[in-house]
């Protein structure tokens, strides 16, 4: 079937309302309530699959927010031949207007006889903290003290600020099928290099992306960024340094999930059965898991 797929270069999950946040997104909360909302997608940036098939695909670029706001969505939709359509929008494009994109292509989408699936994602995360709450003034002075409780607090610990913690690495996957008028929550965990694999089962049918679907792990992935490398399961975070030796329990993080939202409290020395067992199996989990 006929799939459009909306590629952000820098989309926190956490900045999206449908995803929990404070800081209204109508547009893309509008699209989750008619399609599978991923909660657990997470960025693997040194994926040499996701590169090749980037480079390899032919996605439309838009940088700026003038390219955004005179693309016609409408005859790109309706009139494009080609069975994918891919927009790759650039990382200065920020979430509020990654909300006006996708309440464009619902625009589009009105005029549709036969609607394509649409695909919202996002190679990486970690805008969050350029959004603006709603009811945020900016007149007069504020005390330094005054913060947010949608903002997250100051990292500590790690010299690359976690680059594969919640904000950076957690980015949204919704999936919306043509014709589809409900919203599917799915808890499983997945990574970005599995994109490829779902644009190519949306473009066979609805049966064979129902198949990609259903065969996503329920238990434990890894993901990397430039510098680290990550293990998460539902209930555990475990961060090292690419650099250091996999098996060495000195250079482990290890964070309660979904508990420690922002990664502040590591417990890796309350919990030594985890990061032995991790050791011994490869499996992060705790013995009476």
């Amino acid at each position: 079937m006929k799939t459009v797929t909306l590629l952000f270069e820098k989309l926190s999950a956490a900045s999206l309302g449908c995803y929990g946040s404070g800081f209204p997104t109508p547009g893309i909360d509008e699209f989750a309530t008619t399609s599978d909302l991923f909660t657990s997608c997470f960025a693997d940036r040194s994926c040499e699959q996701l590169d090749k098939w980037m480079n390899s695909t032919n996605l439309t670029r838009i940088n700026t927010l003038d390219e955004w706001e005179n693309l016609d969505f409408e005859h790109l939709i309706l009139n494009n031949e080609s069975q994918f359509q891919g927009l790759q929008f650039g990382g200065e494009i920020q979430p509020a207007e990654a909300d006006g994109i996708v309440a464009k292509v619902l625009e589009a989408l009105v005029s549709c006889d036969s609607p394509p699936a649409v695909v919202l994602t996002a190679i990486q995360g970690g805008n969050y903290q350029n959004m603006q709450p709603e009811n945020e003034t900016t007149s007069g002075e504020t005390s330094s003290d005054d913060t947010s409780a949608n903002e997250p607090p100051t990292k500590k610990s790690s010299a690359d600020g976690y680059t594969v913690g919640e904000i950076d690495a957690h980015v949204p996957l919704i999936v919306k099928l043509p014709q589809q008028e409900f919203s599917r929550r799915r808890m499983e965990l997945t990574t970005t290099s599995k994109l490829p694999d779902l644009i190519s089962s949306l473009l066979e049918s609805p049966e064979h992306y129902s198949s990609w679907r259903d065969q996503l792990v329920t238990g434990q992935i890894r993901y990397t960024s430039e510098h680290e490398r990550a293990v998460r399961t539902e209930r555990w975070l475990l961060i090292q340094s690419r650099e250091d030796k996999a098996d060495d329990p000195d250079s482990m993080f290890l964070f309660r999930k979904p508990e420690d939202v922002w990664e502040i409290l590591n417990v890796v020395d309350q919990y030594p059965q985890v990061i032995d067992n991790y050791i011994e199996t490869g499996q992060l989990t705790y013995p009476e898991d």
